[in-house]
């Protein structure tokens, strides 16, 4: 019994053995004939691939060459015959159906050049106009775009801005004129504060003097004039408005104000100290809206032609740097400049009647 049992056992071990051999040569041969077969597809391929290249390379002969020059296969080959010529139309019928060619068509008959336009010269300026931009340097933002105008425009900066001798130096850079706001006391004060270098009437003239000497004391020697609110209750004293007044020809420095209020004496007295004092023609943004805007600059040019020049005053608003930047592209054509504040002569001297015989004199720069 043990002899059968081993040797069962070992027939179904050589049997296994010999499946396993079996199935290893089968795999090997499965392996090396699609291996082979891989090999042939990826030689068939690159040969294919050269054949394409080879024939790319070759020029292709055009179609025109062909009809131009018969192939030449054979030298020995009979010329073709020539094809039959129709025969000609009459040449009444051949000028009854014929179509014009294009390049047989005659040449127009040539254009004589039209001379060239002379260039008009510019009309000079009629008129002058100076537009001042008042409480500059309270906003860095305002008023680094307001500076972006152009030069003729004159800046008046708040004694309150901060760094003001830098915005003093920006602005000569740049070329433009400078003027200081001057606070004065407002009709509506203590509710409105014009700040501590603000003159008012419940001051001592000495009082509002020594505060008038320091707000000079901050500006540039470069400075032209002042700028100031007419309505204001300060500018209704007739004392006050004196001393002003004395203080500003030794300094040899002119006054604008911002709006015509005739109750204010400051026009009478302007005269008597010497002092160049300038009432604007129109307060720009008053009303801070686009039309407004345009009827003011509007309003400016009238005034302006119709008196020789005009003064305006604005604030460094978006809207009016904007509406001002375009406005002023279009003064050329209307036979308006615009200059620096400065530039506007006249003020209240202009009003001054001189006595018979006498010399009215020169109006101050």
């Amino acid at each position: 019994m043990k002899t059968g049992g081993k040797f069962f056992s070992t027939i179904l071990r050589l049997g296994i053995l010999l499946l396993l051999i079996t199935l290893a040569a089968s795999s090997w041969m499965a392996y090396s004939h699609y291996r082979d077969k891989a090999v042939a597809s990826v030689a068939e391929h690159k040969r294919v691939l050269i054949d394409l290249a080879a024939t790319n390379e070759a020029a292709p002969v055009a179609p025109e060459e062909n009809a131009a020059k018969p192939e030449e296969t054979n030298n020995t080959a009979p010329a073709a015959a020539p094809a039959p010529t129709a025969p000609e139309a009459p040449p009444s019928l051949a000028a009854e159906h014929a179509i014009p060619s294009q390049a047989a068509a005659p040449a127009p008959a040539a254009v004589p050049a039209t001379p060239a336009t002379p260039k008009q010269p510019e009309s000079p300026a009629t008129a002058k106009v100076a537009i001042i931009i008042t409480g500059m340097g309270l906003s860095k933002s305002s008023t680094v775009e307001a500076m972006k105008l152009p030069p003729a425009i004159s800046f008046s900066f708040s004694p309150y801005s901060s760094n003001l001798n830098e915005w003093f130096q920006a602005a000569k850079a740049n070329g433009n004129s400078i003027l200081l706001d001057l606070p004065l006391e407002p009709n509506d004060y203590p509710i409105t504060d014009p700040g501590p270098y603000a003159l008012l009437t419940s001051l001592t003239k000495e009082e509002n003097l020594g505060r008038l000497k320091e707000l000079l004391s901050l500006a540039d020697p470069a400075l032209s004039g002042l700028v100031a609110s007419r309505d204001e209750k300060f500018s209704s004293s007739v004392e006050n408005l004196a001393a002003l007044l004395n203080e500003l020809k030794n300094h040899n420095l002119r006054l604008y104000f911002a709006n015509n209020n005739s109750t204010s004496p400051v026009l009478a007295l302007s005269s008597s100290f010497d002092v160049p004092v300038f009432v604007s023609d129109v307060i720009i943004d008053d009303k801070i809206n686009e039309a407004a805007i345009k009827d003011k600059l509007a309003e400016l040019e009238k005034s302006a032609l119709a008196k020789g020049s005009g003064i305006a005053i604005a604030r460094p608003y978006p809207l009016t740097v904007k509406e001002v930047a375009a406005w002023i592209q279009t003064l050329d054509a209307k036979g308006i400049k615009l200059v620096p504040a400065a530039e506007i002569q006249g003020g209240t001297k202009q009003n001054v009647v001189p006595e018979q015989g006498g010399n009215s004199g020169k109006d101050k720069p």
